[in-house]
């Protein structure tokens, strides 16, 4: 079992809060008083009626599935954000009872299934849906498609949907779709996509092909395009673009171009902003022969293009005389950053520079900067004052093993500065003084091994500031007595740093305090009690620190935590019971869970199903299902243990290793003798996250999904075959058993080679 566990890596335990028991309606005092807690905001920020709420922002607070009640104190709710917070399927039933709401953001939450999906499918006012798609099949995007209102529609990361795209024709009015992070099966989604007339903004990753950009040709009114990994797109499919009159923006990633689709993308009329990461030009073309032909889009504002520019080069791009944002170029010496200065309207520049006082001052004429970032490793202190001339500049990224206090010093005008990232080995202490003007400043990563932290004393006044990295292991407990004063902190990020935690106890009056990084640290469980006097934390990252199940204790009284990070740590799933008293804690992540563990992961009574023993005797199987009575018709979690009987190893095809589409051979036979997969039809290319390698004589668990929507409304939840293959040499064979389970239990579980993640459904 210690094997299995170091192979997966890391375990996501998802934890279970009481239920709130209520069943009246909230007040608009109690709700607003519960939001506010929480940190979350309401508009407007003093009602005098319920109805007079219009949107309530509950982003990234630690906001649980029972306090979404409190939203029913709003009736006439239009808009509302759960972006990154702890909630799941279970949640969705009380958004999905806030009727008028017409924009909904659950992006980022990794617990929101195709359950969800049905229960938001009668929101029938609402116009914009952003969530993380990662856990939406087929399924789910059936229930989406009742949304027939939506305009916006995020589903990032939905690598599951395989022919679901053949229900977008559904969204007659959508105007912009992000499909970002998907894998396209369907070989039909250019058609549905063609059919979407009234698209303005396409997000798109891979699978598209030169067919696809023919569809999207024929959409009169697409803005702004964004085609991720697009090897497979020719300059032919390009050529398609020229069709699309209206559009304003476009974003490669990852494609090979010659200079002739360089001026076929200039010849867009409308185009403003081009964005190519990862740019590759093609043989018998030249960097410079293709910017030659890009200064014809005298339109374009935004241009970002990764990719080495000779001086030469820069010639062509300074008669983009619209330009406001330039970024990605590399390698440019002092005759090219000379020619950005025609550039009059330029307000953002990133580029990779051969430094010299004299390419900085060409730089520094461009007094109308308002961001620059400049990767020069030979930067010297004279050189950084030159770029004291710019005077409106809001975000400034500098490094250079060879910077002093003397840059920063330099730089101390530099008043409007909103975000630094800044980087010197001789950047000392004392040397903070000199950005104690910089008033306007919320965001600071300072990067130097001189620093111990006494100097961040100078930092006090900076009112604004909310967000705070120190890079370079300087930091020590004694010096950290300069926090105390920093009470506006947000997130401190300390990864890596020389301390053993005593010193967190200057963070005692950091009480808006919500994400701390002590990774890579020697924080250890005495220290841990200073870090549970910090009652506003929400994440919390201690992975590869000296901490144990004893530090657990100090972390019970967190009461907003809801992410818990331990892996690579002595901590095991016998500090579970100190955990589950963090009344919000959904997600730890830990290393080192065995059997004991399981029962954190399902905490409810289990039925065993007889060991049986595949033919040849090599491996046996048997089944651990719920009894507990709950409502059917919902994704259940068995778990299956394997033991190999054999002298020899053996391995076992994992049935749900999605992360390499190897769903291999699970079946279940149900009440009424359906056989389904648990995915695609099973494919035996093995990849390293396909299969587990069982020694002889040992014994593995593993959870596995089972969808069995096919048996909605049945009231007996039957009986469940699981078929598991494994390989013995190069054979594959297989291994049954079958499970009654009195109920279905609706937990919703995975294996992959990322994190488990483990949700209890009411």
């Amino acid at each position: 079992m210690r094997y299995w566990w170091a192979w997966i890596g890391l375990v996501g335990v998802v934890l279970v809060a009481t239920n709130c028991g209520r069943s009246a309606a909230p007040s608009v005092d109690e709700a607003i008083e519960r939001i506010t807690l929480l940190g979350g905001r309401i508009e407007p920020a003093e009602p005098t009626r319920a109805s007079d709420v219009v949107a309530v922002d509950l982003s990234g607070t630690s906001i649980v599935d029972e306090e979404l009640v409190f939203l029913r104190a709003f009736p006439k709710l239009r808009r509302l954000s759960l972006k990154g917070c702890p909630v799941s399927d279970y949640g969705m039933i009380q958004v999905g009872k806030l009727t008028m709401l017409e924009q909904l953001d659950i992006d980022k939450i990794m617990g929101i299934t195709d359950v969800g999906m049905r229960r938001l499918s009668g929101l029938a006012k609402l116009r914009s849906l952003a969530l993380y798609g990662g856990r939406i099949t087929d399924a789910g995007m059936a229930h989406l498609s009742k949304l027939t209102e939506l305009r916006s529609l995020s589903l990032r990361g939905a690598n599951r949907v395989r022919y679901g795209f053949k229900h977008l024709p559904q969204f007659r009015h959508l105007e912009k779709l992000d499909l970002r992070g998907t894998t396209v099966w369907d070989a039909d989604l250019p058609k549905y996509l063609g059919s979407l007339k009234t698209l303005k903004k396409l997000r798109l990753a891979w699978g598209t092909t030169d067919e696809l950009l023919a569809a999207l040709a024929e959409i009169p009114g697409l803005e702004e395009l964004e085609l991720s990994r697009t090897r497979s797109i020719t300059e032919k499919g390009l050529d398609r673009l020229g069709r699309l009159k209206s559009l304003r923006s476009l974003r490669l990633w990852r494609m090979t171009l010659s200079e002739a689709a360089f001026e076929r993308i200039a010849s867009l009329p409308a185009l403003e902003e081009l964005k190519i990461v990862e740019l590759k030009i093609a043989e018998g073309s030249t960097v410079e022969g293709c910017l030659k032909r890009l200064a014809g889009a005298k339109g374009l504002r935004v241009l970002h293009l990764g990719s080495r520019i000779s001086d030469e080069a820069m010639v062509h791009l300074a008669e983009l005389a619209n330009l406001e944002e330039l970024r990605g170029l590399g390698g440019i010496g002092e005759q090219g950053l000379g020619h950005l200065v025609r550039l009059k309207k330029l307000r953002r520049l990133q580029v990779s520079v051969r430094v010299s006082q004299a390419s900085l001052r060409r730089l520094s004429a461009m007094t109308q900067l308002e961001e620059i970032r400049i990767l020069g490793h030979t930067m010297t202190d004279a050189d950084v004052a030159e770029l004291a001339k710019m005077t409106h500049l809001r975000s400034v990224s500098i490094y250079s093993d060879h910077l002093t206090g003397a840059a920063l010093a330099s730089l101390a005008g530099l008043t409007e500065t909103r975000s630094a990232y800044i980087g010197g080995k001789g950047i000392t202490d004392e040397d903070l003084r000199h950005l104690a003007a910089w008033t306007e400043l919320e965001d600071l990563s300072l990067q130097t091994s001189s620093v111990t932290g006494s100097g961040v004393r100078h930092l006090s006044g900076l009112k604004k500031l909310r967000s705070l990295r120190l890079i370079g292991g300087g930091l020590t407990d004694e010096g950290m007595v300069g926090f105390a004063d920093l009470v506006q902190l947000e997130s401190l990020d300390l990864a890596g740093q020389g301390i053993n935690g005593q010193g967190l106890r200057h963070l005692a009056k950091l009480e808006q305090l919500r994400t701390l990084r002590l990774f890579r640290t020697a924080v250890n469980d005495d220290a841990l009690k200073h870090v549970g006097a910090l009652k506003g934390l929400r994440t919390l990252e201690l992975h590869w620190t000296l901490v144990t199940n004893a530090g657990m204790e100090h972390l019970a009284g967190l009461e907003m935590l809801h992410a818990l990070y331990l892996s690579e740590t002595a901590v095991t799933e016998g500090a579970m019971a100190d955990l589950t008293k963090a009344k919000r804690l959904r997600t730890v992540y830990m290393m080192s869970a065995g059997d004991a563990g399981l029962r954190w992961l399902l905490p409810m009574p289990l039925t065993e199903g007889e060991w049986v023993t595949s033919a040849d005797g090599v491996l046996s199987l048997r089944l651990l299902a719920p009894t507990e009575d709950v409502r059917p018709a919902e994704p259940i979690v068995l778990i299956a243990e394997m033991r190999n009987n054999s002298d020899h190893p053996v391995r076992v095809l994992r049935p749900f290793g999605d992360s390499y589409r190897a769903m291999l051979g699970m079946t279940i036979i149900g009440p009424k003798g359906e056989v389904t997969y648990t995915g695609d039809t099973p494919s035996y290319a093995l990849g390293s996250g396909a299969f587990a390698v069982l020694p002889p004589g040992e014994s593995i668990r593993d959870r596995m999904v089972l969808k069995v929507h096919a048996f909605a409304g049945s009231s007996a939840p039957g009986k469940y075959e699981i078929t598991y293959r494994y390989l013995v040499g190069s054979d594959i064979r297989g291994a049954s058993a079958t499970v009654a389970p009195k109920a279905i239990d609706p937990w919703q579980g995975e294996i992959q080679t990322q994190p488990i993640h483990v949700v209890k459904r009411k």
